[in-house]
């Protein structure tokens, strides 16, 4: 089969995906969570529809919701091409059918990349693999996250208070100007260490105080 183009129509809590052959035929038109294992089984089954054959992806966001799918696909060296959401939306008045619907989104983002050669590639940036992170580790809603990204013992240490409230991750990046960043419920940053920096514990119990209540 020759190389498969597969739009992924991105959503918070659900995604639609749609595969299209190297004539635009539909090979899937599938919706799937926003989940790891759903989204490994939608990689999974993709892949064996292209035998061996190249897949290109494109979705129409490029954190947020769809950060998870993007951390998913780049970890199996999938390519990934972004397609704005308006983009997607003034190229769909030239499609016919169906209205504004998610499978026709999805139809749209896939026939714009295989048609075009000006889209984006997509990479696992800081934004995205700290979006990515959350959604896989945070276990329950308001809990917040220590990400140690050059594995620094001793930040995760001055944490451990905050065990059950904040989960410690080590985890890797792009980003060259921070050792360790605490992330809040809602995604913000509440507070980084700054690469090669001594830790100044007080600074991180502070923000660990603040978001998340006093050490057990």
């Amino acid at each position: 089969m020759p190389q498969l183009w597969a739009g992924m129509d991105a959503g918070k809590a659900e995604h639609h995906c749609v595969l299209l052959g190297a004539d635009g035929t539909r090979e899937l038109s599938q919706r799937v969570v926003n989940d790891e294992n759903a989204l490994l089984k939608l990689i999974s089954d993709v892949l064996e529809l292209s035998v061996g054959e190249p897949v290109t992806w494109a979705i129409d966001l490029n954190a947020g919701g769809a950060a998870l799918m993007i951390a998913l696909l780049t970890d199996h060296g999938q390519k990934v091409l972004y397609i704005p959401g308006r983009t997607v939306h003034h190229a769909s008045g030239s499609y016919r059918g169906d209205g504004k619907t998610d499978a026709k989104d999805a139809f749209v983002i896939a026939d714009q990349a295989r048609m075009r050669c000006d889209l984006q590639p997509v990479h696992r940036g800081d934004d995205i693999a700290v979006d990515a992170v959350s959604h896989l580790a945070s276990p329950a809603p308001g809990c917040g996250l220590l990400l140690d990204l050059v594995d620094r013992a001793e930040v995760r240490d001055a944490a451990a208070a905050w065990t059950g409230r904040v989960n410690s991750v080590i985890a890797r990046t792009d980003r060259v100007d921070v050792d360790a960043l605490l992330i809040r419920p809602d995604g913000c940053v509440a507070w980084a260490l700054p690469t090669g920096q001594d830790l100044d514990a007080t600074t991180l119990v502070r923000a660990l105080g603040t978001w998340f209540g006093q050490p057990a």
